[in-house]
């Protein structure tokens, strides 16, 4: 009994850490880039010794992917008991409808995420770059999906429609870094709108939704706000 209770004070204690450097790194990033954002830096900064932090990160790589497989967590929070619980849907919505919305809008607040602060630019660059990293990201969005709809609706949203919607995810996070400056809500509404037609979505859909998507759009700014300062 008393081992057990140890192993847990253990793990709580590193639950504990774990947070600790996350948002250590996080500030880090968002002020210097992660380029120039190194584990002995981020150490110093959290009070702990190198040592300590590479026992939970063996290298940068693994620390970006646990924040932004954090901060896709926090976003599903979000979305399932803030913004989207089920009362809040329209009632000639089917339950596809419905899913498959919750999906564009984690998709929407990923891009408000990225459009509010520029500075986040590298890590998300270095994230969809990364052909291991790109590949998490990928899985994680299966994940999420698979996981809206029944078991009779997984298959049709498949493996390979859900890469082809990084893989545009991931040319709007390039396009961040042109020096040509762009128009970002038509862009984001344009890729909204293929992202959806990926799926199988009909034109009138899609318009309904993306529509109810730009009435939330300021809900969607503040608590991707609030979610990078939780992280």
């Amino acid at each position: 009994m008393g081992r057990r209770k140890k192993g847990e004070t253990l793990q709580e204690e590193n639950k504990e850490l774990q947070k600790r450097i996350r948002h250590t790194a996080k500030e880090m990033f968002l002020e210097l880039g992660y380029v120039r954002t190194t584990l002995p830096k981020i150490a110093d900064a959290a009070g702990i010794p190198l040592r300590q932090l590479n026992i939970l990160y063996r290298n940068k790589e693994e620390l970006l992917n646990d924040l932004a497989s954090q901060l896709m967590e926090r976003t599903r929070e979000y979305i399932f008991h803030t913004l989207l619980p089920e009362k809040a849907f329209p009632e000639t919505w089917s339950p596809e409808e419905a899913a498959l919305y919750r999906y564009v809008m984690l998709l929407g607040m990923e891009m408000e995420v990225l459009d509010s602060n520029t500075m986040l630019w590298s890590f998300w660059k270095t994230a969809y770059c990364i052909p291991h990293l790109f590949e998490r990201i990928v899985e994680r969005h299966y994940q999420y999906v698979t996981a809206l709809f029944s078991v009779r609706m997984s298959s049709q949203f498949s493996y390979e429609k859900v890469l082809l919607v990084c893989s545009a995810l991931g040319g709007y996070v390039m396009a961040h870094g042109f020096r040509q400056p762009y128009n970002w809500p038509r862009i984001r509404r344009t890729f909204l709108t293929h992202s959806l037609r990926i799926f199988g979505i009909s034109s009138g859909t899609i318009q309904k939704m993306l529509d109810r998507l730009e009435e939330q759009r300021p809900q969607l700014t503040e608590i991707s706000g609030k979610i990078l300062e939780t992280l």
